[in-house]
């Protein structure tokens, strides 16, 4: 999978124009991080089609990020099926997010 970092921030920007660097710098971090362990999947920009495929990537994006903060040995992500699996004292859980529409 191609580190599609740059088509990525032209979609922020195409989506939520009113944000600054600064206030996207965190999406990007969490991009890079997750891409890098093999957490995302490996048409994630692709996906975001439009303003809702998007804004549900991002939802992802974050809780994905925020998981690996505290379960960052025991996460796996494929595409297809849950979106993480996390194996954690001994047992196994599947995450599947699911986003609202109308969120930002």
């Amino acid at each position: 999978m191609k580190n599609n970092v740059d088509d990525f921030i032209a979609l922020i920007i195409k989506y939520c124009p009113s944000l600054r660097y600064q206030d996207y710098e965190g999406y990007i971090d969490a991009y890079n991080l997750l891409y890098s362990k093999g957490l995302l999947d490996s048409n994630y920009v692709e996906q975001c089609v439009n303003r809702d495929r998007f804004v549900d990537r991002i939802s992802e994006l974050l809780i994905e990020y925020k998981i690996n903060a505290f379960f960052s040995d025991g996460i796996t992500s494929y595409d297809e099926g849950p979106d993480l699996r996390i194996e954690f004292s001994g047992k196994k859980y599947n995450i599947e997010i699911i986003t609202p529409s109308n969120i930002i």
